[in-house]
């Protein structure tokens, strides 16, 4: 029966709640579960292909980008793209204090 706008709704007004499981994720955690001591860790894989010359080359790197993933943080700022010509230390002092307050960092002093 669709549901009527106005009527009386009998269903769990409440919804499922929060972190549970429905049953695909449920019988994927079985599954996972019994056959997880099986099968290595996709990083563990990934490293083993990326060193494995019998692959394709464009398979090992593809290996090595998802692996570095895992272990590489991306940075936590944007670095800015256009440097200028600096032709002294003045400039390249001034062009880093710039750098700093955009960036709400503070440079150490000497």
């Amino acid at each position: 029966m669709p549901f009527v706008s106005g009527e009386e709704w009998n269903g769990n007004a409440n919804g499922r709640p929060s972190g549970s499981k429905n049953k695909i994720g449920r019988d994927f955690q079985l599954v996972y579960e019994e056959r997880k001591e099986k099968y290595k860790h996709p990083y563990l894989l990934m490293l083993e292909w990326a060193h494995d010359e019998s692959k394709p080359v464009e398979v090992r790197a593809a290996m090595i980008k998802e692996a570095a993933s895992y272990t590489c943080t991306k940075p936590k700022i944007t670095v800015r793209s256009e440097v200028p010509v600096l032709s002294s230390v003045e400039q390249a002092e001034s062009f880093l204090a710039t750098l700093a307050v955009e960036n709400e960092t503070s440079i150490p002093s000497n």
